[in-house]
């Protein structure tokens, strides 16, 4: 009875000089809506409803009322079971610019029947806006669902207060699946405490806090885990705010600190600490799994397809540290957003490994999400993962803000169509980001207001190898784009660092917004280009601008539709900037270079008015779209003209389709070489490889300090397509295996399951298979590995081989 009087005394003065309406369903009563009711209230009025549902999107049309179920005459807790006001997909109650609510004795849901669509409303049960304050007594929010706010939303300066109050089982596709709080004075009732447990949504699956100038307070008996700290899953706090004090004593869920295993044929409640026992849901497996940074656990998914009509996922997700989800193999593992969903994101999180995976049909329309994006994390390994016919806000497959030491391997992006930005991988602010076998193709922006494709790097440090842009469209877009033009502290040693990369048949029919359909501005560091192609890409204008500061090496550039192949801005006169560009060993078909300050270009063994001669221009058989039409051909001026000396380069010791990267002493120009033998090749005037395995580490030696942080590219050929993929091992000197690296698929094998052509020369030339990965030095157990020398193996079959590596300090 504590709790009635409390209330009671709250009404006090409402009670007294106002007027009760009285509202059932059955025409008992004045009323047989609660808006009815609300529609004649003056402040301080009450609007005293009977059990029953109902489907109502309720305003207070700028009046301070209250509205309370037969809970608050007889406090039975049958009345809030049965007193349900059900939104219908829409928000339940909108407070608005000053607004007094009371709200006590009442279930709120706006999805009952758990439908699965992108919602978009703010608040799936209450939207309190500016200057509003709502007091909340008695209820239960569950099943609703919002864009923002699953339960509860809140904007400027915002009081709310709770008194036993359970909220569970709601969704938000972006922030905060139970509560999103802007700047709000949020006030529990200590002796009538709340409950929030078993939300979702991709950022703070309980609670998002953001835009809040003062500490919120969390005080609940009951939560999904204990906790008195945010953790970045279940409580999500933006940067730049205070933390929260958190207080949750009791957890809904019990943690298992174990790997666990999903598959679309589990069940919940099973254990899932075998295979033969699995969860079902990949929700339930991230709520339950322990984030422990002693030992990293990972969540097995088996092959299959999981999404929410076929077996009850729900996407998008929150991802936790120290927790990887590694599937069963792309094409295996499939991930279906059903055109509704993204599917993961992360906030402050490290240490994880996201692979294995085929993301499809991830569609969403909200700013905040994308199909697979990070914010404010670090060491981030995401490899082998397919995105198609998947789009949302920026990107169409993943994005990073604000991120270090990620691995990005083995991605291929692609096959959709829509009218908004789609970049294959958009980076913003983030460093220490090594993407290796990359492929973008075949997405198409309809609406000429977007400009983001292909790959998208702003004020980034980015190493690029090893990829393809390839068949994409666009009206006025990048179809490559990177800039950095910050002055603050370590963004001044970010670069571009870009060798072995296919950038062809992409068509721009206008470029009216983008500088150029590839634009590259370095203002600290010269960006750095080598052996790489771009050429067959159809638009207008210049392919390429550079603005600053750059080093370009072994370039084919040819375009015949362009009106010129480059244009170097390299004197910024906003800032003064006088930039240095060397260009050296590079074709163009334009006959010059144009540039803002010609006396600050050094051009060495160019050739211009050239025709690299492409195989494609050789044989009718190949198309533009496939890769193998931008070979060199026989006759091609491209060939043993590239730099003498590649020191430094960051060169492979292949070319895009696994052959030798110098032949004849000399390295060609572009991203293919000509005449160089597969490693299959038997002729004994061929340089014999060490167990027909072509294998190198760059860099080599590593330094763990750098401020590129410490990766090594780990690079093989195999003489011919493998039978068993092939495993690299890592050993310290005292034979102890200290890391194991799985390798699912070769850069060849990516091509093909593009949908492009097999990289492979009409005479039968390459047979090999061209493997890469990026390896971070650290061990199975995600612990940087201490300075020395250790052992690269690699073995496939009947082939091995190994190379020394140095790590130093």
């Amino acid at each position: 009875m504590k709790l009635v009087t409390l209330t009671a005394l709250f009404l006090i003065p409402f009670v007294i000089y106002s007027v009760t309406r009285t509202v059932s369903l059955d025409g008992t009563q004045q009323y047989t809506s609660i808006q009815a009711a609300v529609n004649v209230c003056s402040n301080g009025d009450i609007v005293l409803v009977y059990p029953g549902r109902y489907i109502e999107n309720i305003d207070l049309n700028g009046h301070s009322v209250s509205i309370l179920s037969l809970y608050f005459q007889s406090p039975q807790q049958t009345y809030i079971d049965s007193t349900i006001i059900d939104g219908n997909l829409n928000t339940c109650i909108t407070l608005v610019q000053g607004e007094t609510l009371t709200v006590n004795g009442f279930t709120l849901v706006n999805n009952e029947q758990n439908q699965y669509y992108e919602a978009q409303n703010s608040g799936g049960a209450f939207n309190i806006k500016n200057n509003c304050h709502a007091n909340i007594s008695n209820c239960i929010i569950r099943n609703c669902t919002a864009k923002y706010g699953g339960g509860i939303t809140s904007d400027t300066n915002t009081i709310i207060e709770l008194s036993n109050v359970i909220v569970h089982s709601n969704y938000a596709n972006s922030w905060g699946g139970g509560f999103r709080l802007g700047a709000v004075q949020l006030i529990w009732d200590a002796d009538h405490p709340s409950s929030v447990y078993d939300n979702v949504a991709p950022f703070g699956m309980d609670f998002y806090i953001g835009y809040c100038p003062t500490s919120v307070n969390i005080q609940l008996a009951l939560g999904s885990i204990a906790l008195n700290n945010i953790d970045n899953f279940y409580i999500y706090c933006t940067d730049n705010y205070p933390s929260p004090n958190v207080s949750i004593d009791q957890s809904f869920f019990t943690l298992v600190d174990n790997d666990i295993y999903v598959s679309p044929a589990g069940n919940d409640n099973n254990d899932g600490l075998a295979p033969s026992n699995p969860y079902k849901t990949i929700k339930h497996a991230l709520q339950v799994i322990n984030s422990n940074q002693d030992n990293p656990r990972t969540i097995h998914l088996a092959a299959g397809v999981y999404s929410n009509t076929e077996n009850g996922q729900v996407f998008p997700l929150a991802i936790k540290s120290f927790v990887s989800i590694i599937g069963s193999g792309e094409g295996n593992t499939i991930l279906d957003g059903l055109q509704i969903s993204s599917f993961f994101g992360g906030y402050h999180i490290s240490d994880i490994n996201i692979s294995g995976i085929s993301f499809i049909n991830g569609w969403t329309y909200s700013t905040v999400v994308a199909p697979l994006i990070l914010k404010s994390s670090h060491d981030i390994e995401l490899r082998d993962l397919v995105f198609s016919n998947c789009n949302s806000y920026l990107c169409s497959g993943i994005t990073l803000s604000n991120c270090y030491n990620v691995v990005i391997d083995h991605v291929q992006a692609g096959n959709t169509t829509a009218a908004e930005d789609m970049a294959t991988i958009s980076v913003w602010n983030s460093y220490n980001v090594y993407i290796n076998n990359v492929i973008s193709i075949q997405n198409h922006i309809t609406n000429s207001d977007y400009n983001m494709l292909g790959l998208f790097f702003d004020e980034s440090g980015i190493v690029l190898r090893n990829s393809m842009i390839t068949n994409n469209s666009a009206q006025d877009a990048y179809a490559f784009y990177y800039q950095n033009i910050l002055s603050t502290g370590a963004q001044q040693d970010n670069t571009l660092d870009m060798s072995n990369v296919l950038i062809s048949n992409n068509s721009i029919t206008q470029s009216s917004w983008v500088f150029s359909p590839i634009y590259i501005q370095s203002r600290f560091q010269a960006a750095n280009i080598n052996n790489c192609t771009f050429a067959g890409n159809q638009g207008l204008g210049t392919l390429t601008k550079i603005f600053a500061y750059a080093e370009v090496n072994n370039l084919v550039s040819y375009n015949p539709q362009f009106n010129s192949e480059l244009f170097l801005h390299n004197y910024l006169t906003d800032l003064g900037i006088q930039a240095e560009v060397n260009i050296n060993n590079s074709l163009f078909r334009s006959n010059s270079i144009a540039s803002d300050l010609p006396n600050l270009v050094t051009i060495n063994d160019c050739i211009f008015n050239g025709n690299p001669l492409f195989q494609g221009n050789t044989n009718d058989s190949l198309l533009i779209t496939q890769p193998e039409y931008y070979y060199l051909s026989a006759n091609s001026p491209c060939i043993n003209t590239g730099t003498a000396d590649t020191t430094g380069m960051n060169l492979p010791d292949t070319d895009l389709a696994g052959n030798y990267r110098v032949w004849d002493n000399r390295i060609d120009m572009g991203c293919y070489e000509y005449g160089a033998p597969p490693v299959a090749n038997d002729d004994n005037t061929n340089p014999p490889l060490p167990d027909r395995i072509m294998l190198s580490t760059y860099p080599n030696p590593v330094y763990l300090n750098s401020a590129k942080g410490a990766y090594t590219f780990i690079e093989f050929t195999l003489p011919e397509r493998a039978k068993e993929q092939p495993v690299i091992e890592i050993y310290n000197l005292k034979g102890q295996k200290i890391r194991t690296i799985k390798l699912t698929d070769s850069f060849n094998s990516l091509v093909r399951k593009a949908g492009l052509s097999e990289l492979n020369d009409q005479d039968g030339r390459s047979t090999s298979e061209f493997y890469s990965t990026v390896w971070d030095c650290k061990d199975e157990r995600s612990q940087k590995i201490s300075s020395g020398i250790y052992i690269v193996k690699v073995r496939s079959g009947k082939h091995q081989t190994a190379i020394k590596m140095t790590i130093l300090k």
